[in-house]
């Protein structure tokens, strides 16, 4: 819209057209109309000198949320879902298990790469297993944060609210596993999920704390964010995504349709 409203008030605006060659399919291409479109669309970026990106709209959307919410490691998130897929993690729904179960690590600021492999219970000599690890350890210190791609996996699906997304992060963040998170952990959290600046997320602590307690529980932040109408969206999935959800397509898992 911006675009079309930037062009119509230009006196004039000028484009170039260029004619392409007629592409003939091989009879190989013939018998795959996706092997056809893939070698047309490899033609017309070789033209323009712009890169493939094997991305669908689901994936845009995707990407698109994760940026919104501030989640960690955003613009890796799609390269993570899809070795997690060929690891099979999604399978086994193994990170929601670590997080249902408690099994969350005392420190899990900065684990290394074989306690990596034994929490999500694959060879550390697996080669797509390091390539996972290195996408989170960016400066190649040899320790990354846990709860930081756990929160990027499971924050990820439409098929659950933001606040349910908030609820999952308190889970992750919370270190004695009383559901009590202090305030440098709550920042953290609002940050990685409604993108909030760390002075207002202190000052939501503060607000719903009511300087009783150095904690809040997730219950109390629910409430609190219920009462303003600025958070009213994070209660609700969109009509498209509860679509999807009825129908089992979760855009995570969308990687065993293009894999």
């Amino acid at each position: 819209m911006k675009l079309l409203w930037l062009t119509l008030s230009q006196v004039y605006s000028s484009c170039e057209i260029e004619f392409l060659p007629v592409y003939n399919p091989s009879d190989e291409e013939k018998r795959d109309p996706k092997l056809f479109a893939h070698n047309v669309r490899a033609v017309m970026a070789k033209a323009l000198g712009v890169p493939v990106m094997d991305y669908t709209y689901d994936d845009c959307k995707l990407i698109t949320r994760a940026k919104e919410m501030n989640l960690p490691n955003s613009n890796a998130l799609l390269e993570v879902q899809k070795i997690r897929h060929k690891l099979k993690l999604d399978d086994n729904r193994t990170e929601e298990y670590i997080v249902n179960s408690k099994l969350l690590c005392q420190n899990c600021s900065r684990l290394t790469f074989l306690e990596f492999a034994n929490y999500l219970n694959v060879p550390c000599t697996d080669p797509l297993l390091q390539q996972l690890f290195r996408l989170y350890d960016k400066n190649s210190s040899g320790v990354i944060d846990f709860r930081e791609y756990l929160l990027g996996v499971l924050g990820l699906p439409f098929t659950r609210s933001i606040i349910d997304t908030v609820k999952i992060a308190f889970k992750i963040y919370d270190r004695t596993g009383q559901g009590k998170i202090p305030a440098e952990d709550l920042a953290k959290i609002l940050s990685h999920t409604l993108a909030m600046p760390y002075s207002e997320a202190v000052d939501t602590f503060q607000q719903v704390a009511k300087s009783e307690t150095e904690f809040v529980t997730f219950e109390q932040l629910s409430a609190h964010l219920e009462r303003k109408a600025e958070f009213a969206s994070l209660f609700t999935i969109s009509k498209e995504e509860k679509m999807k959800s009825r129908n089992g397509e979760i855009c995570p898992n969308d990687y065993k349709k293009n894999n």
